[in-house]
């Protein structure tokens, strides 16, 4: 059943409102080129098409405020391909036109091609995402669309019933278009100059984090970033950190989080640490957990940092002008403050980043931890049903006891992981993604200090050029 974006009490007093739906629009061409797909034109044929396309018996129609988020997905993509479709009708009237020489010039022609090509091509990107990333685009408009929901939308109580009805209906359509916008941005993979230059596409994700966080500012002619767990410091102090490890490659890891593709570079797979912060939770010293709220919400808005390596709880953290030194017992539990209302990274991702700490808590022989998550009755790290699930159950399975050698606990998988509709394709899947996160994770555990745990070092010959370890300094 939809979900209602307005609360079923917030209007007791005024009649029960009618859902307006919005179906699908043609879009708009020139008026110079719009003979082209007029009935009597001579591209008769492409103007019955066109409408065709665009018969409303035919579409599916989007209600601002009841539409679930299938429902809007649905929507989107059917938006995408039918205005699609429209231009390509479109463009073979211009080019019939051309051909049969009607007054239709050659520049005119390529000029008006171009100008489609440019439309065309957002929505080919759009199209693209909704077909090969629904889960995550699901997931991410959820997110979106949940505290917007909770919050309802007031009405204005100077105007006539008819016209709060209008105007909150207006207002819910904005708001889920933005939600829309928001949960679609920076899973573009077809960016020609970023793609092909890691450096770039470093930078990008870099700017697209410290925007999505508000997690940047100058303060006092110093540049300064925010740090989620600590406050601001300067610049150089603070990291934009991947959840999914940026060693991680989104075409290995599609099929593991349910979709096609996946854009790591995605924002909403970052956030900003301090270096040191980051390179702990790189060793899998530290874990991200849901710090859940009052009424339990599914989707939650707070999260806590919790120490996982006992060896750090009495080292120092750091150390302000004065000399005092910080330690990082003072960081378990601490909750994570953000800037803005809504924004927060995936629960998925950091789903993930929470499986790779309890990974490396059992290469590194890290019992203590390890049990916490395996004992769940009486340590509840992951209190939460993931909608759907966040990874596929199988595969993760897999991974878990190809790394560790042992069987992935039921609590890390029972209502969190989703089944795979097919087989990947690839039969060796499982077995390369394992690869791939065994030398991301050793490669983290560098700087641990734990040369004599015997297991660490069987794991570390099997990745070529680990390196020896770094002895810990503080």
């Amino acid at each position: 059943m939809a979900t209602s974006m307005i609360p079923s009490g917030a209007s007791s007093s005024h009649p029960r409102q009618t859902p307006r739906p919005i179906p699908l629009t043609a879009p708009t061409i020139p008026e110079r080129h719009a003979s082209l797909l007029a009935p009597t034109s001579p591209t008769a044929l492409e103007h019955k098409r066109a409408n065709l396309i665009f018969l409303p018996s035919t579409m599916i129609q989007l209600c601002g405020t009841t539409s679930s988020v299938p429902d809007i997905l649905k929507f989107k993509l059917q938006q995408c391909r039918t205005e699609l479709d429209y231009f390509r009708c479109y463009q073979d009237s211009l080019r019939q036109a051309l051909v049969e020489k009607k007054p239709l010039s050659e520049k005119d022609y390529l000029d008006e091609m171009v100008s489609v090509d440019r439309r065309c091509r957002p929505l080919v990107e759009e199209f693209r995402i909704l077909s090969r990333q629904q889960r995550a685009m699901k997931q991410d408009l959820e997110d979106e669309l949940a505290p917007k929901r909770r919050g309802g939308i007031k009405a204005d109580k100077e105007a006539d019933e008819a016209d709060a009805d209008d105007d909150q209906q207006l207002q819910a359509l904005s708001l889920l278009e933005r939600a829309y916008a928001a949960a679609l941005h920076s899973k573009s993979m077809s960016d020609e100059i970023t793609g092909r230059h890691v450096g770039l596409r470093l930078a990008k994700f870099r700017r697209d984090v410290l925007a999505y966080h508000a997690a940047s500012r100058l303060e006092g002619g110093e540049y300064q970033m925010y740090c989620h767990v600590t406050g601001w410091w300067e610049a150089g102090s603070v990291k934009v950190t991947h959840l999914v490890p940026r060693g991680m490659r989104g075409d290995e890891l599609a099929y593991l989080f349910g979709d096609s593709d996946m854009a790591v570079e995605d924002r909403k797979n970052g956030i900003t640490l301090h270096a040191k912060i980051e390179e702990a939770m790189d060793a899998g010293a530290i874990a991200i957990v849901p710090n859940m709220p009052a009424e339990n919400a599914a989707t939650p808005s707070e999260w806590r940092c919790v120490l996982a390596n006992e060896s750090y709880r009495d080292r120092i953290f750091s150390r302000d002008l004065t000399g005092h030194a910080s330690r990082w017992n003072e960081l378990d539990g601490k909750p994570l403050a953000f800037l803005t209302s809504s924004n927060r990274p995936a629960t998925r991702f950091l789903f993930f980043r929470f499986i790779m700490t309890y990974l490396q808590a059992k290469i590194q022989g890290n019992v203590e931890w390890a049990e916490k998550i395996e004992t769940t009755t009486t340590y509840d790290l992951w209190p939460l049903s993931g909608s759907g699930g966040y990874l596929e159950k199988e595969t993760l399975r897999s991974i878990t006891r190809n790394i560790s050698g042992f069987e992935l606990p039921a609590s890390l998988y029972e209502e969190l992981t989703f089944d795979g509709e097919s087989p990947a394709t690839d039969p060796d899947y499982d077995t390369v993604l394992s690869i791939r996160l065994r030398e991301v994770l050793i490669s983290g555990m560098k700087g641990l200090g734990i040369r004599n745990n015997e297991k660490f070092g069987d794991e570390l010959r099997l990745v070529d050029g680990a390196g020896e370890l770094e002895t810990g300094t503080e």
